[in-house]
C-alpha cells in the first residue's frame, strides 16, 4: 500500500543509506583533527551516524496519499 516506505533502501556511492524518501543515514564527517581519541576507536566522533529526516518530503506524502487520518478534538 506504501511503496515508499516498504522495501525501499538504497546505498550511495558515499556510503549514505537512504530510508525511502523521509530518512538518511551517514557517517559524521570530520577529519579528527582537533579529536586525540584514534579513528580506529568507537568511541571516535567520526564513527557516529547521523539521521536526517525530510519533513516536507514526509507531509507531501501524507497529503498526497491520506496515509494518516487527521482530526480535531473539540474540549
Amino acid at each position: 500500500m506504501y511503496e515508499n516506505a516498504n522495501n525501499n533502501i538504497n546505498f550511495s556511492n558515499k556510503g549514505i543509506i537512504k530510508l525511502g524518501d523521509f530518512i538518511t543515514v551517514q557517517r559524521k564527517g570530520g577529519n579528527g583533527r582537533h579529536i586525540t581519541i584514534p579513528k580506529t576507536d568507537w568511541e571516535h566522533p567520526g564513527n557516529q551516524l547521523q539521521f536526517k529526516f525530510s519533513p516536507l518530503n514526509f507531509v507531501e506524502f501524507i497529503l498526497k496519499t491520506n496515509a494518516i487520518k487527521f482530526c480535531t478534538i473539540e474540549y
